[in-house]
């Protein structure tokens, strides 16, 4: 019984900060975007669900994510809500296996020259975040992105 109760003790600490990392706002909106990867990784990723946020920015220049919405194997949607924020990016994860999770599919090209704003995805298979910018040019800006901020 103490075992149990050691775990779930250690399980609701570890959710507390988790939700303080993800609810708290961002200096940059690349610290914001590890804020959603981590939660998206914790969510979702080991079930290979997509998972998804919109990165905003408040009227005080910081940055936050929304709450991340859970999709399927292939689709993910969820609604912004601005409330007087700047949307400045969208974020989801492609954690299929096959080649075509390895790019932006039609679909999130579409989005993101609509809302004219970045697009990012975590392509699980390779460990790597891309973005897409509605200027129509892809790039791939790591090979490894650590949840702690920090590009390796």
């Amino acid at each position: 019984m103490k075992f149990w109760k050691t775990v779930f003790l250690v399980s609701c600490c570890f959710y507390a900060l988790l939700f303080a990392l993800i609810a708290s706002s961002h200096e940059t909106p690349y610290a914001a975007l590890q804020a959603a990867l981590f939660d998206c990784r914790q969510k979702a990723t080991y079930l290979k669900l997509e998972c998804g946020t919109a990165v905003l920015q408040a009227a005080d220049g910081t940055y936050r994510i929304l709450p991340v919405s859970i999709g399927t194997a292939n689709t993910i949607q969820f609604t912004i809500r601005l409330n007087g924020d700047k949307l400045i990016a969208l974020f989801h994860t492609h954690p299929g296996k096959d080649p075509n999770a390895d790019s932006f599919s039609d679909t999130d090209v579409r989005i993101a020259e609509r809302l004219r704003v970045m697009s990012y995805i975590y392509v699980s298979r390779l460990q790597e975040m891309r973005v897409y910018r509605p200027t129509g040019r892809t790039l791939s800006t790591s090979a490894n992105v650590s949840t702690s901020g920090s590009k390796s």
